[in-house]
């Protein structure tokens, strides 16, 4: 208790003894009712100053700061649009005006001259993906929409045969048709999973500029990317040793699997055929029409992205921004007589983004800011590799004649068996990128919201350097398949195209002087449902003018 305290309390204390003694009661009560009042109000007063006395400082503090913001930013204006505005503090006009700028879009950045110019290098690197579950996969599953992808998945022709629907005989007069089906590689390898290896690196620059207009209040700019994309997949499958053994009984020793024929006609000799799995592969794609190369590089423009935005006044933030987006698909078609051609756009789709951006500025080492944006794509005709339907009546072709018209069978021929080897809307495959035909498909692409926070650390290191870290989070919707088309399994195009994402990052950037900065920054997808695992490192320097 300190003195002033101890003072009051001793006056309280005299007075209740000599009131008792010298004054009536209603005396002493008013007495002793305005005394501890005053000494409440006191104790209460100290309390009130103390609990509030940081959020006083802080908030003047702020005031300050953000009052110090305004002026430079505004003799930054005075000086690149000519004006005259009165300044409070004349000391600020000979210093350079350093200012934040949060680790988001081009097209949502702010800039304080009339024009930006801007070089912008993304290196990506993705060798896996999360599946609909959060699991990690290669990213060849995400690719072909397909987790447990076998021969018969891409092989019509097996999966019939594995069912005894269609049939092969190593020579005319070799009878019954179905008898000899499990000396064929065909058969055997049916449920022989083809498991790859896909990775892809690609290499990005970003030729950005952008306008000023209405004293810097409205910004329209344009962002020109040039890709260089190198794709890499193999097959990372090999046959049992099982199969393997069924594979050289087939055709050296085939009694042993069909023992009920001592006479029986050996299956063909997948050894001196093919040799490995991959080989049968490349066989079964040239017979689609599809080239199978392990590596595809591919170097050219991106997508054009056109934007305009505006920046709005806040007392309570220090940057406030919104717009739209435009990206425009200039990017090269895809080649679909390749088995995976590196694609440097986003799919040849028209999209529109409509984005809003606010930072705000607290402290040295506060100073939050959040981005949201939601992306829109038009629906477009598009070429695209799709199966197709396949079906057969029992009738036409007749039973013992060649099916081989209506399935792919490479290197084999193969028969129809009549009523017995009815089937209805069987897929050519059931993966994406096996389809054995092209056609123009509508597909609208499903909307994606996404959503940034992060914060960035003032003076890191240095008086002009910035310290941020920031985490992302996405949302799409999955793709619709718009056309309906008789024949062709189009829904294969959309399977798994809903998508979620984390991620987090970070950046360092630097304020040379009033024009020129750069950034420094890496970005990793930790998590996610149906999209990429990408490590991204960036590399950004700015002109202002």
């Amino acid at each position: 208790m300190n003195l002033k305290k101890f003072i009051y309390f001793f006056i309280i204390i005299f007075i209740n003894i000599y009131s008792a003694k010298n004054s009536d009661d209603r005396s002493y009560e008013e007495i002793k009712k305005e005394l501890t009042q005053i000494v409440s109000q006191e104790l209460l007063a100290k309390e009130y100053a103390n609990k509030y006395s940081k959020h006083i400082e802080n908030k003047t503090r702020n005031h300050v700061k953000r009052r110090v913001f305004n002026e430079s930013k505004n003799y930054v204006k005075n000086k690149v649009y000519n004006k005259n505005k009165p300044l409070m503090w004349k000391s600020l006009q000979n210093k350079v005006f350093v200012y934040k700028v949060p680790n988001l879009p081009f097209y949502s950045q702010p800039f304080m001259q009339k024009n930006i110019l801007a070089v912008d290098l993304n290196l990506d690197f993705v060798d896996s993906s999360f599946g609909d579950s959060n699991n990690s996969q290669d990213l060849s599953v995400l690719l072909f929409g397909k987790s447990d992808l076998k021969l018969k998945d891409i092989l019509l022709a097996s999966k019939l045969m594995k069912e005894n629907k269609i049939y092969w005989q190593p020579a005319p007069q070799a009878k019954p048709e179905i008898y000899y089906n499990p000396l064929h590689y065909y058969y055997i390898l049916a449920d022989q999973p083809l498991n790859f290896d896909a990775s892809y690196e690609k290499q990005t620059v970003n030729l950005n500029l952008a306008r000023h207009f209405h004293e810097g209040d409205i910004t329209i700019g344009m962002q020109v990317p040039f890709v260089r994309r190198h794709n890499s997949i193999r097959l990372d499958s090999q046959i049992s040793a099982a199969d393997k053994e069924t594979l050289r009984l087939a055709a050296y020793d085939p009694v042993q699997i069909c023992p009920e024929d001592p006479a029986a006609l050996p299956g063909p000799n997948f050894a001196d055929r093919y040799g490995t799995l991959e080989k049968f592969l490349i066989d079964i794609l040239d017979a689609k029409g599809i080239k199978y190369n392990t590596k595809e590089t591919e170097l050219g423009f991106g997508d054009l992205s056109l934007f305009v935005n505006a920046e709005f006044n806040w007392n309570k933030a220090e940057r406030v921004f919104a717009g739209i987006n435009f990206v425009v698909p200039t990017a090269r078609s895809l080649d679909l007589s390749k088995f995976w051609d590196p694609e440097l756009g986003n799919g040849g789709f028209l999209n529109l983004q409509a984005f809003g951006s606010v930072l705000f500025s607290h402290s040295r080492w506060n100073n939050p800011y959040m981005h949201a944006s939601l992306n829109f794509g038009f629906p477009k005709r598009i070429n695209s590799r799709v199966s197709t339907l396949i079906s057969y009546d029992g009738v036409t072709p007749v039973a013992g004649d060649s099916i081989n018209s209506i399935l792919i069978s490479p290197k084999q021929q193969i028969y129809a068996r009549g009523a017995d080897g009815v089937f209805t809307d069987e897929p050519d495959a059931t993966a994406r990128f096996f389809g054995d035909a092209t056609k123009k498909i509508r597909i609208t692409p499903g909307p994606k919201l996404s959503f940034k926070i992060g914060n960035i650390f003032e003076r890191f290191l240095e008086r002009k350097a910035f310290l941020d870290f920031y985490y992302n989070f996405g949302v799409k919707l999955k793709d619709c398949a718009s056309d309906s088309i008789t024949g062709y399994y189009t829904s294969i195009l959309t399977n798994d195209t809903w998508s979620i994402e984390n991620q987090i990052g970070a950046s360092y950037n630097y304020q040379l002087d009033e024009n020129f900065r750069f950034n420094l920054g890496v970005l990793y997808t930790f998590a996610g449902a149906n999209v990429e695992e990408l490590f991204r490192m960036n590399f950004n320097l700015s002109y202002e003018f």
